[in-house]
């Protein structure tokens, strides 16, 4: 394989299907799944590429896990290495603070979160990142406005709230921000019918 076809081939968009997203922060976020990463390295790499990880948790931090990955390509008989940071928020009980998560599925968590942002310097699904993407500007589907709209309806939102949903419904959106909006609706209708 040319560097030019290697290139090709670790720089591909990967397609809407594969494209996931999770809210954080009160974003909707893009990201793939592992799997996906492997793939394209193996596709460009062969077997000549490891991944390594150290712990990088600081001490007085208990509700996060922090990993340093190293990402390490032959290239032309070239060892070439990359780092990233990887995390992941330990899941806790609100009422007694205990850590409800199992510290292996953490660590994974952490390790494939380090792997991804490593990946991206060799311009692995770097294009999630571009605000100019295609599925960043792709319209909202008829499911998602419809089911925007059942949401609406709820009798947990405030006339104002129901009325600020049908004007946001009026502007232009992508399937992104659709996704957000249908994100915030439901955790605001799930939070007030736990609280009644």
């Amino acid at each position: 394989m040319t560097e030019e076809e290697r290139r090709n081939t670790l720089a591909e968009p990967f397609g809407s299907g594969e494209i996931k997203h999770r809210k954080q922060g009160g974003m909707s976020l893009a990201y793939i799944d592992t799997p996906l990463v492997i793939r394209r390295l193996n596709n460009a790499f062969g077997i000549f590429w490891s991944f390594t990880c150290q712990d990088a948790t600081p001490a007085d931090s208990t509700l996060e896990l922090v990993v340093k990955g190293t990402l390490a390509i032959t290239i032309d008989g070239t060892l070439v290495t990359k780092e990233q940071f990887g995390s992941k928020q330990r899941i806790v009980k609100n009422a007694t603070g205990e850590i409800v998560s199992e510290l292996g599925d953490d660590l994974k968590s952490a390790a494939s979160d380090a792997l991804k942002k490593c990946a991206t310097l060799f311009e692995v699904a770097l294009h999630l990142y571009d605000k100019d993407a295609p599925y960043k500007s792709e319209p909202p589907s008829e499911k998602q406005i419809g089911f925007f709209k059942n949401l609406l309806k709820s009798s947990s939102l405030t006339d104002e709230e129901k009325e600020r949903g049908e004007e946001r419904l009026k502007g232009k959106l992508t399937k992104q921000d659709m996704t957000g909006m249908i994100e915030k609706l439901q955790t605001v209708i799930t939070s007030r019918k736990a609280n009644s």
